[in-house]
């Protein structure tokens, strides 16, 4: 049982160092670990509490090169978003829920490289709410809102 913790903050540790150096990761990393170490209903809160953390410590230094139009966009999307991903968790399986986070981590790692040989878009895309929506979703359902945020 105490291995479990261990590993749970060694790997809030190095994703914390990843979302620092590349600005995503936290969830992607430390989301599914947490799962298996504590189980949803604990697990995402505290997920969500790190997140924003991490997220308002590393603000200052971010906010001059924020796209604030496309954030306000993604921010109105992850409010509608937010209570659909909570009804969500309040649903679904541990089983179910594992699921989602392998496939959003493996989905996220998959854009991350992907992104890394592609040009990316100068105007924000018209699907900005759509995708903000579903990130707050991913927010509330699996602390994990970097990919699908990522994508629009």
């Amino acid at each position: 049982m105490e291995f479990i913790w261990l590993i749970a903050a060694t790997a809030v540790f190095v994703a914390t160092i990843v979302q620092t150096v590349t600005g995503a990761g936290l969830g992607i990393m430390a989301g599914p670990i947490l799962l298996l170490a504590m189980g949803a209903t604990e697990a995402i809160p505290v997920a969500v509490v790190l997140n924003l953390t991490l997220s308002l410590i590393l603000l200052p230094g971010e906010l001059r090169e924020l796209p604030v139009k496309a954030l306000g966009t993604l921010c109105l999307g992850a409010v509608v978003g937010l209570p659909v991903g909570l009804w969500a968790l309040s649903l679904a399986s541990l089983p179910t829920l594992k699921l989602l986070a392998a496939v959003t981590v493996t989905a996220g790692g998959l854009q991350m490289f992907l992104a890394a040989r592609s040009v990316r878009p100068t105007r924000p895309s018209s699907t900005l709410p759509l995708f903000g929506a579903v990130s707050g979703a991913m927010t509330s359902a699996l602390a994990i809102p970097g990919p699908v945020a990522l994508w629009g």
